[in-house]
């Protein structure tokens, strides 16, 4: 079954989509300056896959926590665990299959990379989206 996500449309004004078979056999990079749109498309693509996706998703400016509200997503506040807690959720997020949001945001840049470093989704079998944030 080929699923695609629909990304929006071309110049022409034909549909533009993405195979999410193919996304997840390879890698994607999303750069660009500020206001470029990264933060936009990286949301447009975790909402379109989530139903087919289990999703862990590296949030430094809280950004994807409204992923929750739609879509089911555990948020979890890095701030408020110990680097052997976030290990914990993780391990229990790949158990049950559950899409979760690391929320970094209040913690500085040095606590972010540790809470991150911890590396709650290691092994996680789907795609770990890290969001540099501003755009």
């Amino acid at each position: 079954m080929t699923v695609a996500i629909e990304m929006g449309h071309t110049t022409a004004g034909a549909s533009a989509a993405l195979d999410l078979e193919e996304l997840l056999a390879t890698r994607l990079l999303v750069q660009g300056n500020s206001g470029s749109g990264k933060s936009h498309l990286l949301r447009r693509l975790l909402e379109q896959s989530a139903p087919w996706v289990q999703q862990a998703v590296l949030d430094p400016e809280g950004d994807f926590v409204t992923l929750a509200d739609r879509f089911g997503h555990l948020v979890i506040d890095a701030e408020d665990h110990t680097e052997r807690g976030l290990q914990i959720a993780g391990e229990r997020a790949r158990i049950h299959r559950v899409s979760t949001v690391l929320n970094l945001e209040g913690l500085d840049a040095e606590n972010q990379m540790r809470r991150a470093a911890a590396r709650p989704f290691r092994g996680h079998p789907r795609p770990l989206v890290p969001d540099a944030g501003g755009g």
